[in-house]
C-alpha cells in the first residue's frame, strides 16, 4: 500500500511533464455581463487557480488530494505513447461555474466566485474541498478523499499536519528527516 501511494504521489508530480499541457487549462468565456469558467482536466482546482491568477491577479492555489482509489485514476499511456504502459495519473475531471463580471470582464464578488468553485467541485467529484483564505491570497484544500476501496473518508491537508522540530544545530539531512520521518527505509504515510 505505501509502494503504491508512493508510486501515485510521484506519477502526480510527474504527470504534468508526460501529459498534453493544454487540458491544464481552466476556460473563462465572458458573455455580456456574466462569465462562464469551464475546466476538464487532471488537476482542476490549480488549474482553475492558476487561470483565476494569470487573468485576474487573484492570489490562489490548490492542494491536491491524496490519491488512494483506483478508480480515481486513468492510464496515461494510452493517450501518450511515450510514456510506460501502466503509468497512472489522477482522472480527468471537471465542471462550470457562471459568475457576474464587472465591465472589464473581472469577477464582481471574488470570495463569491470562489466559494462557487469549491461548491461545484463539492458535488461534481469524489473529493471534497474546503476554502481557505490568509492575507490574501486564496486556497482550495482537501478535506475528503477515497481510500484504496473506493470509500469516502476524511483526510488532513498536508498544510494542516503540525510539524515540530526541537530547536537545534543539525546537518540539513537531519533536518529533512524530522520533517519526513522513515521508516523500515519508506517514507511513513498517513
Amino acid at each position: 500500500m505505501r509502494y503504491l501511494i508512493r508510486t501515485l504521489t510521484i506519477l502526480v508530480a510527474i504527470s504534468p511533464a508526460a501529459v498534453p499541457q493544454i487540458s491544464d487549462v481552466a476556460q473563462i468565456e465572458r458573455h455580456g455581463d456574466h462569465a462562464v469558467l469551464s475546466v476538464k482536466t487532471f488537476r482542476p482546482l490549480d488549474a482553475i487557480a492558476t487561470s483565476l491568477e494569470s487573468q485576474f491577479g487573484i492570489a490562489a492555489s490548490a492542494e491536491d488530494p491524496v490519491f488512494q482509489f483506483r478508480g480515481d485514476m486513468m492510464d496515461i499511456s494510452l493517450e501518450v505513447p511515450r510514456v510506460r504502459p501502466g503509468t497512472l495519473v489522477p482522472a480527468r475531471w471537471g465542471f462550470d461555474v457562471m459568475f457576474p463580471v464587472n465591465r472589464d470582464g473581472s469577477p464582481q464578488n471574488v470570495r463569491q466566485l470562489l466559494a462557487g468553485i469549491v461548491a461545484e467541485a463539492n458535488v461534481r467529484s469524489a473529493f471534497a474541498y474546503r476554502l481557505d483564505e490568509v492575507s490574501g491570497a486564496f486556497f482550495f484544500v482537501p478535506t475528503r478523499t477515497r481510500d484504496a476501496q473506493g470509500r469516502s473518508i476524511a483526510m488532513t491537508p498536508l498544510l494542516d499536519r503540525p510539524v515540530t522540530i526541537a530547536p537545534g544545530i543539525r546537518r540539513i539531512n537531519e533536518s529533512a528527516a524530522l520533517m519526513a520521518p522513515i521508516s523500515r527505509g519508506r517514507p511513513v504515510c498517513e
